[in-house]
């Protein structure tokens, strides 16, 4: 809160940067709506910074191929696995259970309620309906839906089911995806 609120946006823009999200570079830590999420970020990051929590505050970076296999069996590549610890294992246990809240009771407790397995997560939606948001993770897995134009800021709204929300499609597509993994745990 110290220096007119600019502080907790740079301490926030630090955490984003050391959990994995790379856009936290550009953050311009004037903007104080930044602890909102007002600033952009790839739904890679988000996912990648959203595993650091079930992973007990351990940082491993997300990567497209884990190993390569020769047909003789010999490994040509492996993906480097390491971790590294960004947060305490306190504090992401912390997040763990308060991003159950929103799972369980909040703003997706409609869609993921009755979950089948241990899962946390947050819904988002921006203003106008422009962007909708969920981010969630389970203990074995850590998946970022987001719906929007790519394009620019075009509102989700005049479907048949009302405006998008982060607890509407985006829950409901992380839920099916999530359910589909549940069968090669």
């Amino acid at each position: 809160p110290g220096n007119g609120g600019r502080d907790g946006v740079k301490a926030l823009i630090d955490t984003a940067r050391a959990m994995g999200i790379e856009s936290a570079n550009r953050f311009d830590a004037s903007v104080l709506s930044t602890t909102l999420g007002t600033q952009g970020v790839h739904p890679l990051e988000m996912a990648q910074a959203y595993s650091v929590l079930p992973n007990d505050g351990v940082l491993r970076r997300a990567h497209f191929i884990s190993r390569i296999v020769a047909p003789d069996d010999s490994v040509l590549y492996q993906a480097d696995v390491e971790g590294e610890r960004v947060l305490s294992a306190e504090v992401a246990r912390t997040a763990v259970d308060m991003l159950e809240g929103p799972v369980r009771r909040g703003t997706a407790s409609g869609t993921l309620g009755g979950f089948p397995r241990p899962a946390s997560g947050k819904t988002g939606t921006t203003d106008n309906n422009v962007d909708a948001w969920f981010v969630g993770f389970t203990p074995q897995y850590t998946a970022a839906v987001w719906m929007g134009d790519p394009r620019g800021e075009l509102p989700m709204v005049g479907l048949p089911s009302g405006p998008v929300f982060g607890a509407g499609y985006p829950a409901r597509i992380w839920r099916q995806f999530m359910q589909i993994g549940r069968a090669h745990v």
